[in-house]
């Protein structure tokens, strides 16, 4: 989904895509979205933000170069000692990621990514 879908998305469907920014979701803001008698659910803000961190990264456009992932990795798992990085390379993920091998990684190709890494975190808090 490109940006400008992204944006019509949250014009039409306000339960799930009303966003603050960021820094309204790090200081604990959970407000109401225009509308709506219920704050948003942790679940619809987690979503949000990494709806939000894809276009950041992406600069707005539908998909992530090698460079652009890359940077995101770096600043979003910062400590690779203990995130689920520790023993692959960025490239290596990148081409993992890549199912479609266009070399640039789209909205769900990062979404199953970091459903692995969600996945991996969970087994590694279990154990």
């Amino acid at each position: 989904m490109g940006y400008k879908r992204w944006e019509r998305f949250r014009a039409l469907h306000p339960t799930l895509a009303h966003s603050n920014s960021l820094v309204h979701h790090h200081q604990g803001c959970h407000q109401k979205p225009f509308g709506m008698s219920k704050p948003k659910t942790q679940l619809q803000q987690l979503i949000e933000q990494y709806i939000e961190l894809y276009y950041r990264y992406s600069g707005n456009s539908d998909s992530l170069d090698k460079q652009a992932f890359k940077k995101m990795l770096e600043e979003q798992f910062p400590d690779t000692d203990e995130s689920p990085l520790k023993q692959q390379k960025r490239d290596q993920l990148f081409v993992e990621a890549d199912i479609n091998k266009d070399g640039k990684l789209s909205f769900a190709e990062v979404g199953r990514l970091i459903s692995k890494f969600i996945a991996e975190t969970n087994d590694k808090v279990r154990k």
